[in-house]
């Protein structure tokens, strides 16, 4: 049975210096612990993985700041910028509900995997497009041609 709040050394998001004091890690845990407020269920695996998918598309984490207090106020706030304007719009819909702090407002794994954007990209990631006569939605915007440059391939 997973262990409530998780060890902050485990999954810390927070580099906490090595020199500090246990306390400083009791806050880490406390910070992470925050944005659920209740006990480890699979929707704080939902959030986890919309952690993710934001900084994969952003290249940025979906929570960040110069301290603990900061990085916890903003955790809590639940708040993170629109994914880049070359995903689509239903991407980032997905993405800023898996971040919800609210976990009424965060869809559940079953959710998420029965919605049709992204059934369609399963299948078409699975060679089953007979399944579906309509063409999975793009996962990028459309996007002007990239100019070519000489002497660049």
């Amino acid at each position: 049975m997973a262990r409530w709040p998780p060890d902050s050394n485990a999954i810390n998001p927070v580099k906490v210096p090595p020199q500090r004091s246990s306390e400083t890690n009791g806050v880490v845990n406390a910070a992470l612990a925050l944005p659920f407020l209740q006990p480890y269920n699979h929707k704080s695996d939902v959030w986890s993985f919309g952690c993710c998918c934001y900084e994969m598309a952003t290249q940025k984490q979906a929570f960040n700041a110069r301290d603990i207090n900061a990085l916890v106020y903003r955790v809590v706030r639940g708040k993170v910028a629109r994914l880049p304007a070359l995903y689509s719009d239903t991407l980032n819909d997905i993405v800023q509900s898996m971040l919800a702090t609210d976990t009424d407002n965060r869809p559940t794994v079953d959710a998420l995997l029965q919605m049709k954007y992204v059934q369609r990209h399963i299948e078409r990631f699975l060679g089953n497009q007979a399944k579906s006569a309509e063409p999975p939605p793009p996962l990028l915007q459309p996007r002007r041609p990239i100019p070519s440059f000489p002497g660049v391939h």
